[in-house]
């Protein structure tokens, strides 16, 4: 905890995102890199921008202010689509806002993005942040609405839409990684880049990477085999709650999977029911962990799938001696702290029957997921909460 048109990134490091945001739009492409969605998608039409013989992405008037509207038009049946948001994280009052899709005549709206700071935060700072929603498969046409709270005006940059040809073969398991905030010495713009280049070694898996917390709690999770939380939100920047809490619990006794990375069981620390879902949630009055060095990960359950074939392994992280909690839990490796001798969970699954989540407190910076190991432990933990057999 201390210590159509795509054009890929030209330049590595989360802090050239805000230039992006205000750039013209022969620039715009830039903020939709391909870490953020799988292979194939790509930028097929932008608000602002005529012209195209695809899709059309059209911002409409208004009377309202604190609402903001947009139109798509012309989607294929063959095509699958994502409409991307960027929030700009401009001025000093961030405003919350509200994303609804509307289908149907008459139109039916369905919140799919509940309030949320327009920014993610970086280094105890806000930055813009993006964020990636699954169209609805079979919809042609689609109204998208941004609301402000209390009457704010939506801080939006780029509004775009994604798509790409349903790709051919059996489906993969769609997983997505849901970011925005941690503690200030977690970099988790280096380490979602991190954990989605290890989930691309395992092709029967698609990552989808969204930089707003709140995603969480939005009504189409069910477009994913599971969810992976990527984030450790502050009250004061992002505050969510039972809201957001409960409808990923209701996500996760779905049958669907869920994934925690290092820092991710200190988020909800507003929801003292979080502890159900994640099984051990981060008590502030424990030593938070050993200094960062290097430790030895221990496999204790061999027999389970999830680990079986798995080795004793040597990684360099945060040892965490912070979690707390009753909730039943099946330790699948734990480690020995070097501070006081005692032994603590590294990595284990929520023992409630129904449930497929897979809690692993590694994860401190980018380097803590190079070692083979630690990418294959996180890689077998998702395929295992999508209800694969785990690979190495």
């Amino acid at each position: 905890m201390n210590t159509g048109r795509f054009c890929p990134v030209r330049a590595a490091g989360f802090a050239l995102l805000a230039g992006m945001m205000a750039a013209t739009a022969g620039h715009a492409a830039e903020v939709w890199e391909s870490h953020l969605f799988p292979t194939g998608f790509q930028v097929v039409a932008r608000a602002g921008e005529e012209g195209t013989d695809g899709p059309v992405l059209k911002k409409t008037t208004g009377g309202d202010p604190a609402r903001a509207e947009f139109t798509v038009t012309g989607m294929k049946e063959d095509c699958e689509y994502l409409l991307g948001m960027a929030f700009t994280a401009q001025g000093k009052k961030l405003p919350r806002q509200s994303v609804a899709f509307g289908t149907g005549d008459p139109v039916v709206w369905q919140e799919v993005l509940p309030p949320v700071t327009a920014a993610a935060f970086d280094q105890g700072k806000p930055v813009p942040a993006r964020v990636l929603l699954p169209v609805p498969a079979g919809q042609a046409e689609l109204l998208v609405a941004c609301a402000g709270e209390n009457g704010a005006v939506p801080a939006l940059g780029e509004v775009a839409l994604l798509g790409r040809p349903k790709p051919e073969g059996a489906a993969k398991k769609r997983v997505l990684v849901v970011t925005g905030e941690d503690y200030p010495g977690h970099p988790w713009p280096e380490t979602s880049r991190a954990f989605v280049e290890v989930m691309r070694a395992d092709n029967r898996l698609e990552t989808y990477v969204c930089e707003s917390p709140a995603t969480v709690g939005s009504s189409l999770l069910p477009a994913f085999d599971a969810v992976v939380v990527h984030f450790k939100n502050y009250a004061e920047n992002i505050p969510m709650g039972a809201v957001e809490g409960e409808r990923l619990r209701r996500y996760a006794e779905s049958g669907r999977g869920v994934v925690l990375t290092h820092f991710a069981c200190g988020a909800f620390q507003e929801w003292p029911d979080f502890v159900t879902t994640a099984g051990r949630v981060w008590n502030p009055a424990f030593r938070a962990h050993d200094p960062h060095g290097e430790f030895t990960v221990r496999v204790r359950d061999a027999a389970h799938p999830l680990v079986q074939g798995m080795k004793d392994f040597q990684t360099t992280d945060e040892l965490y001696t912070c979690l707390d909690g009753t909730t039943p839990i099946h330790v699948l490796c734990d480690a020995v702290s070097k501070v006081d001798g005692k032994e603590y969970p590294i990595a284990f699954t929520v023992d409630t029957p129904g449930l497929r989540v897979f809690h692993c407190v590694l994860g401190h910076n980018g380097a803590a997921y190079a070692p083979a190991a630690v990418g294959e432990l996180f890689r077998r933990g998702t395929a295992w909460a999508c209800g694969l057999a785990p690979e190495k």
